[in-house]
């Protein structure tokens, strides 16, 4: 008889698989690559398994990178004997089905957002237990919990914001964006227009429970530290990369957006 899968225990808020409680023996975060060998400590990708049809990208979609995204949003660097055991035990989280879902999860997850709660290995059963605070803080500034391919996850989130908001993006507008752009003779007005159409792009990818629930986060300490208050910054700062969204940044990512409605994919942006 077939063994019944074991789900990875989930964050009932957000979805987000339940993190390892941080481990007193694990070496620091390395800052470059072979500093700590992998069979001491690695990162466990938080959705798995790694080839289920829900991580794979679809070139059809408006959103090819939707499903890779979900797959690098989260890692946490652990100890390598936990995440063997971490795999015998659970099968992988339920991944969220939709294209909102997955932008939902991939927001949250680049956000730092820590779930209150977080799977104990220190003793022969694993169990669910309450994360202290000072636990959370350290999952929320060490860098222990990360996403994997920040670039993976930022390039789905400018899919989805166009896919959500392409409709509000009027043909002359980009037309006299285009033209600013070309001419050179209104950086100001070049630079307003932008910024109008990035907001038009987010605002309707960012409306209901993604902004309820990262004001909740906001509220209690659950996301990363030093993040802006509004989700609509937040996000556009995401876009740009994760830096400071300066104008430049603003005229990069609509330009990205541009060359998407007019190529049909961002691989020619």
């Amino acid at each position: 008889m077939a063994e019944a899968i074991v789900w990875t225990p989930t964050d009932l808020l957000t979805g987000l698989a339940l993190p390892f409680v941080p481990d007193p023996n694990l070496p620091p975060v390395p800052r470059h690559s072979g500093e700590v060998p992998p069979e001491v400590a690695d990162v466990n990708h938080a959705n798995h398994p790694r080839l289920d049809p829900l991580l794979a990208a679809d070139i059809d979609s408006i959103t090819p990178s939707a499903g890779p995204a979900t797959r690098e949003c989260r890692g946490q660097f652990v100890l390598r004997p936990t995440h063997e055991r971490y795999h015998r035990e659970f099968y992988g989280p339920h991944l969220p089905t939709t294209t909102v879902g997955r932008f939902f999860m991939c927001a949250l997850a680049a956000s730092g957002y820590v779930p209150p709660e977080a799977l104990d290995f220190s003793r022969p059963a694993t169990r669910i237990v309450t994360l202290t605070h000072m636990q959370r803080e350290r999952l929320r500034t060490s860098g222990e919990i990360k996403m994997v391919s920040g670039e993976i996850v930022r390039r789905f989130l400018l899919e989805f914001a166009f896919s959500q908001g392409g409709e509000n993006i009027k043909p002359a507008t980009i037309n006299e964006l285009i033209l600013l752009s070309l001419n050179k003779k209104n950086p100001a007005k070049q630079a307003r227009l932008a910024e109008l159409l990035l907001d038009g792009l987010v605002e309707p990818a960012i409306a209901g429970q993604l902004r309820d629930t990262y004001r909740y986060g906001k509220k209690n300490s659950l996301i990363r530290p030093g993040l802006p208050r509004s989700v609509l910054t937040f996000v556009r700062q995401e876009l740009a990369g994760g830096e400071q969204v300066t104008r430049q940044a603003v005229g990069r990512i609509v330009k990205q957006c541009v060359a998407f409605k007019f190529s049909g994919g961002l691989a020619a942006a």
